[in-house]
């Protein structure tokens, strides 16, 4: 679904759900283009809090998180994604990172978070307080989500309630693998 344009690195971890740039020095670029190979239908739009949403059959069926960036001592850095494109001619991911005093080398993540490349379907904070508190929260976000979550969460929206209000007292997040295996997880999407 993404791949990287520039002289950083880009590196695919195994899951395929995110490619991590390694801005090795200052004379390397700022900006980092990640073309999206989307299936015909869908569309791709900038949301407020940063994230980048992939829509498709009228309803969004994934979503890349707010992009972040950190530099060898850990210090966070200013970043954020522009979008251009259309479904017509295809949509370019990019993520500027602002390298100014960091320590080298810098890392950044545009890390995708539901649907057809990650297999898993990862649940906010809000989202699983929400899945705890109503089973139909739950099977409302299915009728939204593609195969095979659309059919999975809907059967499954009791279950996964109750797993939910579990990982709530983890203070934890809710994921659920394509498989149905529901788990707990923090960081990243977990805010």
């Amino acid at each position: 679904m993404i791949g990287a344009s520039g002289d950083g690195q880009a590196v695919r971890p195994p899951s395929g759900a995110s490619s991590v740039i390694r801005i090795d020095g200052p004379s390397s670029p700022t900006w980092y283009r990640f073309p999206l190979d989307l299936p015909v239908g869908a569309s791709a739009s900038l949301a407020a809090d940063g994230s980048v949403v992939i829509d498709e059959f009228g309803g969004p069926v994934g979503s890349f998180a707010p992009p972040w960036a950190k530099d060898a001592i850990g210090r966070s850095l200013p970043t954020h994604f522009s979008l251009s494109g259309s479904p017509a001619a295809g949509y370019v991911l990019s993520q500027e990172v602002q390298i100014s005093g960091a320590a080298f080398p810098v890392l950044a993540d545009p890390h995708y978070t539901w649907g057809w490349i990650s297999g898993t379907v990862y649940f906010n904070r809000a989202e699983t307080l929400k899945g705890a508190a109503s089973a139909a929260f739950i099977a409302a976000i299915g009728a939204f989500a593609p195969p095979p979550f659309d059919v999975l969460l809907v059967v499954s929206a009791g279950s996964y309630a109750m797993i939910a209000g579990w990982v709530v007292a983890d203070n934890r997040c809710l994921e659920i693998k394509s498989g149905g295996a529901a788990y707990e997880y923090s960081g990243g999407y977990c805010r």
